[in-house]
């Protein structure tokens, strides 16, 4: 959560007016490698019960 890093730099001065709603987006990258891992996972478990 970075509402705390904000506090910490609007509580100096250095931030005025309200602060922006900061929402986690992953990256395009980031999905495509967690979808490869998941097809890994899955093709190596379907390869286990055959064997």
């Amino acid at each position: 959560d970075s509402s705390d890093f904000v506090a910490a730099f609007s509580a100096g001065g250095y931030e005025n007016g309200p602060r922006a709603a900061v929402s986690a987006v992953p990256e395009p990258a980031t999905m495509t490698l967690g979808l490869i891992g998941l097809g890994w996972m899955f093709g190596g478990m379907r390869r286990r019960r055959t064997a």
